[in-house]
């Protein structure tokens, strides 16, 4: 087991301060990472991925869908804590 259950990690890395979620995700094993990564709303995962540093962030974007690597560059096109990208959800 890492640093969260598989089936927590999504939501606990998405209420963490970025501080501490920072602190978490360099700790963590790539696999649990991607694993939550894909289990985010695009709006968190966009607000969690821009504050990563740039071998993490990458790691994480080599291993998403396509179909989430597009919704995440949309998302990401808009200004954080915009109406635009809050909207843009994945399902």
């Amino acid at each position: 087991m890492g640093i969260a259950p598989e089936s927590l990690g999504s939501e606990t890395l998405t209420f963490l301060h970025d501080e501490v979620r920072s602190a978490l995700i360099i700790e963590m094993p790539a696999e649990e990472l991607i694993a939550a990564a894909e289990q985010m709303e695009v709006n968190d995962l966009a607000d969690m991925i821009e504050k990563l540093p740039e071998p993490v962030r990458q790691t994480i974007e080599d291993n998403l869908s396509d179909e989430v690597i597009e919704y995440l560059e949309t998302s990401l096109s808009f200004d954080e804590d915009t109406a635009d990208r809050l909207r843009l959800v994945l399902f």
